[in-house]
């Protein structure tokens, strides 16, 4: 999982299970390095629970990070996690309670997708691994409330999903902040949450301005978001740490433009200025006032930016921005 400052954490599973310890790494891009975060060695403080085992084939589920900065890793065993990078500190959370025939069972991500909503919960899935075994269905759909440290079972999508592995599942987190679901089957499902996230965690356009040759650029803040939106195990990547822009016309049609040239990847940047540029969709759209969002790992900014679009910019004329008749 992407922190803020740039680094990347993981779970180390197989030196946990070999050792019964609670170990972990932090791979810092700038200097090409490891350093542990681990209670084992001193290096963290606080626990970490058994994430995975040999009988679950060393798997795990995903990490994510939540709004309040902390990181959320889900196992294959049941257990879950909570790492606070700014104390380095450690801790167990909830155990995930799926239901096998009327009673309460030990459910658990191996390999299974998260994604985190804009009100700060996580949905992901988990099967009866830790019960019946490697991969078992049934399937269930779980979220975490972070606030009140819960997990609870919500309903699924299809029956079908019941009848599969939750490694079959897939999670992917939309600029609505809707999740859309898949598994195996053709049928693709959408989640929509309730709530929504803090305004202070929000995208904000500053500006926006033609650079010619049909592309914008645009100025903002926290254009990325504060996750990565989406996580798996270790066969999906499913990473939003970018910007989308969208832009809807007088009557509501909604465009999405394409992106590039990010600035930075980072995710949580806070009051870091942030730029990225755009390209209309030149066959689709028409000239006219349109109202530009940004929407980062499903958080979309809250007031949309007015943008004046002329005939001249979608065709791209005026390839040189230095050129007096540009608009």
């Amino acid at each position: 999982m992407k922190l803020p400052d740039g680094s990347v954490l993981t779970y180390d599973l197989f030196k946990s299970v070999a050792t019964s310890g609670a170990y972990a790494e932090k791979y810092i891009p700038s200097t090409n390095t490891w350093v542990s975060v681990s209670p084992s060695d001193g290096t963290a403080s606080g626990v970490i629970p058994q994430l995975s085992s040999a009988q679950l084939g060393f798997e795990l589920g995903p990490l994510v990070r939540l709004l309040d900065g902390r990181i959320f890793v889900i196992g294959a065993t049941g257990h879950t996690a909570l790492y606070t990078p700014s104390t380095n500190t450690w801790a167990a959370g909830p155990d995930i309670m799926g239901s096998l025939l009327g009673f309460p069972a030990l459910f658990g991500a191996d390999d299974a997708p998260a994604a985190v909503l804009p009100n700060g919960h996580v949905l992901f899935t988990a099967d009866a691994a830790p019960t019946l075994g490697l991969f078992s269905p049934p399937t269930q759909v779980f979220e975490f409330d972070p606030g009140t440290n819960t997990i609870s079972l919500i309903a699924s999508p299809s029956f079908f999903v019941n009848l599969l592995g939750a490694f079959l599942s897939r999670m992917l987190v939309l600029p609505t902040g809707q999740v859309l679901f898949s598994d195996v089957l053709s049928q693709m499902w959408v989640y929509t949450s309730s709530g929504a996230p803090p305004d202070e965690l929000r995208p904000q356009i500053d500006d926006i301005t033609y650079q010619g040759a049909g592309i914008f650029l645009l100025s903002g803040r926290q254009l990325n978001g504060q996750s990565a939106g989406s996580s798996y195990g270790d066969d999906v990547e499913s990473d939003e740490n970018y910007p989308i822009v969208s832009l809807m016309d007088a009557t509501g049609k909604v465009f999405y433009a394409r992106t590039t040239n990010w600035s930075t990847t980072e995710v949580a940047t806070g009051a870091l200025p942030e730029t990225v540029n755009f390209t209309l969709p030149a066959s689709l759209i028409k000239p006219g006032l349109y109202r530009a969002t940004v929407s980062g790992a499903g958080i979309a900014s809250m007031t949309p930016f007015p943008l004046e679009i002329t005939a001249a910019e979608i065709a791209g004329a005026c390839g040189d921005i230095h050129d007096p008749t540009c608009p």
